[in-house]
């Protein structure tokens, strides 16, 4: 396994991996898996319920993204992907998108999604959520994301991060918590082998 950091090319444009190039994709590894008690919503393997999202990073165009597999158990009616599920797999790819640039903890504050068209479920058509890098500071960043269909944009999102002073992290997330994130967050996001995707 390699280790990189990310580094984002904020001017470039984000486009879908439908086209007809073939990108250098990589797994990112998720430390969080390593926390016995880590069960998160959207990525953690051990949660019966949880979406047990991978995270993927495309080395060419510097983004973030994940291929979620569309159980029709996600629906809101028959057979359209439920809104809030869209929204959460836009604000786990833009925590990693933070993790990527540099691992901190960092805690969302303000999400705007924007709904274009509806994503099927049952089908067998491509569909990932992509997100970079807007634009950041030392308190916080800005992710903007889209979520494609089988080349139709579906949804797009900006999601706000805040980067808390170690006194807010420990009173939101615990002590222990914070005592365990902080070797993690001491080196870049490590990536599994690449594959062409």
């Amino acid at each position: 396994r390699s280790c990189h950091l990310r580094l984002v090319g904020s001017a470039r444009a984000m486009k879908s991996s439908t086209e007809n190039d073939v990108h250098e994709i990589c797994e990112i590894c998720n430390f969080f898996h390593e926390d016995p008690e880590f069960r998160c919503i959207g990525c953690a393997p051990k949660n019966p319920r949880g979406l047990h999202l991978k995270f993927l990073y495309d080395k060419v165009k510097d983004e973030v993204l994940v291929r979620p597999e569309l159980s029709t158990d996600l629906c809101s009616f028959n057979g359209l992907l439920h809104g809030g599920i869209l929204a959460t797999y836009f604000d786990e790819v833009a925590y990693f998108c933070v993790l990527m640039r540099k691992p901190r903890v960092g805690l969302t504050t303000h999400m705007a999604v924007q709904y274009k068209e509806p994503v099927r479920l049952g089908t067998k058509a491509e569909f990932e959520v992509r997100g970079r890098i807007k634009s950041e500071n030392e308190k916080g960043a800005i992710v903007e994301l889209q979520a494609v269909q089988n080349g139709r944009t579906c949804a797009t999102a900006e999601v706000s991060y805040a980067f808390p002073p170690d006194k807010v992290a420990i009173k939101v997330l615990g002590e222990s918590k914070i005592s365990w994130l902080q070797p993690h967050l001491a080196s870049p996001m490590r990536l599994m082998s690449a594959s062409k995707l």
